[in-house]
């Protein structure tokens, strides 16, 4: 995801301005995101994961999550399994609900093809479960 952000970073910046991108983000409040998580991935999974945060987000820094400041949080896997994928979309589905983000994004790359999934909160008002729309990427 490093290499995704250095490339992704300065086209955030320059077409949305006062919008950063950040790499396995982890400076909110202790836990924030793991607390979000977590009922999800348990409610899923039936038990208790390690802590989690996001493998990439772009955010207002400084800005509350409900206040606008969250933009798009993404999840990426190199070639994952049935558990991992259901552990990834958990996250996203309690990162765009309990931490306010827009839009939420499941990437698989696999060696022929990359796939994305896509979580947005716009469509329910975080009120019922986010749609999810699939697509696979030709590269």
């Amino acid at each position: 995801m490093c290499r995704l952000a250095v490339y992704l970073a300065p086209i955030v910046e320059d077409r949305l301005g006062g919008w950063s991108v950040d790499v396995e983000y982890n400076r909110v409040s202790p836990g924030e995101y793991s607390d979000a998580a977590y009922k999800y991935l348990l409610d899923v999974l039936g038990e208790p994961v390690k802590p989690a945060y996001p493998d990439l987000i772009v955010h207002k820094r400084g800005v509350r999550g409900i206040d606008g400041g969250n933009l798009l949080v993404v999840e990426a896997k190199r070639n994952p399994n049935d558990r991992q994928r259901l552990e990834d979309h958990a996250k996203l589905v309690a990162w765009t609900r309990e931490l306010y983000y827009i839009d939420g994004a499941r990437l698989e790359f696999g060696e022929e093809q990359m796939l994305c999934a896509w979580i947005s909160a716009r469509d329910d008002q975080r009120a019922l479960t986010p749609a999810v729309a699939f697509r696979q990427v030709q590269g």
